[in-house]
């Protein structure tokens, strides 16, 4: 079977849920839930004749693997059906497998029976490992990463159409801001704001109904410390208080969206291009935009000692010198005055 790489694993998949033609084995993985489920559900859909489900589907789910049940779903025949399919989900094996595992699954990957159809489910793979790397030689690769850019507009403006509603471009890039991406949060905001809006939906309804994420409210203080709105600032760190959000997770994520920011301002002054750095900095292209915006905004000698500064009042706290909710707010303070 010619190798398939992770590149296109999940188009090689679409096409086969169009022709009918099928693989004997796949590698669900990646953070995006939405997609991997859907895509999971299409393909389970498409070989399992539910009439007969009971014989032909079988889940093992879990770390610990009971390889004399695995192996008799893999070598018992289908019941009057053409296939059976037969899941492993949330093993782990691709991240941290045991010897035992590894040998185990590096013999029954390379004689998967034709009329037997193994499908992996996975959070985390590590690519370098010996049974990813005998997927891609046996199976298919599907990585189901978060939709960035046009696709994910479009997505969204499907939905919205699809449930009788309008919404400009503005709007659904401020939604996703507000959402931090993955598109089951997404599509869970959307279904609040369907249920809300009359007609079309705007900017004032997502900051009525949509819960924003903490990183989406760390990054506002970010963005209104730049324009020197005090009021912008506090308010959101009251949200983040009684959210009860960790004072350590809010100085953390300051430290990291002004690391990330000195880091693009750097970039920009070497003339890197947007996507270099949305890599570098190890963010989505379709957020750098925010980073470079606010690089732009900044000037080189504040992210410095800011970046420097968060870390002083980190090892302040932990030691006591300071209470921490202090510590935050005289910090904020002291960006205003700048």
């Amino acid at each position: 079977m010619a190798k398939k790489s992770v590149a296109n694993g999940l188009s090689i998949l679409k096409n086969q849920l169009k022709s009918g033609e099928y693989d004997n084995i796949y590698l669900f993985f990646g953070e995006e839930d939405f997609l991997k489920s859907y895509y999971f559900g299409t393909l389970k859909k498409n070989l399992v004749d539910e009439d007969f489900a009971d014989f032909n589907y079988v889940v093992f789910e879990g770390v610990k693997q009971d390889f004399d049940e695995i192996t008799l779903a893999l070598e018992t025949p289908p019941m009057m059906a053409q296939r059976k399919v037969v899941v492993i989900k949330y093993s782990t094996i691709f991240s941290k497998a045991t010897e035992q595992a590894k040998q185990y699954w590096s013999e029954k990957l390379s004689g998967i029976s034709d009329d037997v159809v193994l499908i992996f489910y996975e959070e985390e793979v590590d690519k370098r490992g010996v049974l990813y790397k005998a997927i891609e030689k046996y199976g298919v690769l599907v990585e189901c990463v978060y939709l960035e850019g046009v696709e994910l507009i479009n997505w969204i403006g499907r939905g919205c159409r699809e449930a009788g509603k309008t919404i400009g471009k503005a709007e659904v890039e401020y939604l996703i801001r507000s959402c931090d991406g993955g598109m089951n949060n997404i599509k869970r905001e959307l279904e609040k704001l369907f249920a809300y809006c009359q007609d079309k939906i705007t900017c004032s309804d997502i900051d009525k109904i949509v819960t924003k994420m903490p990183q989406s409210r760390v990054f506002d203080m970010v963005n209104a410390l730049m324009k020197k709105d005090a009021k912008t600032v506090f308010a959101r760190l009251d949200e983040l208080k009684v959210l009860k959000e960790s004072a350590f997770m809010i100085l953390a994520m300051l430290f990291t969206n002004f690391e990330r920011i000195f880091h693009a301002k750097l970039l920009l002054e070497r003339g890197q291009a947007p996507n270099t750095i949305a890599a570098a900095i190890k963010v989505s292209p379709y957020f750098v935009r925010d980073y470079i915006n606010a690089a732009n905004g900044f000037e080189k000698q504040f992210l410095r000692e800011t970046v420097k500064e968060i870390a002083r009042i980190d090892y302040n706290i932990k030691q006591g010198k300071v209470d921490e909710w202090i510590g935050i707010e005289n910090f904020l303070a002291k960006c205003m005055a700048r």
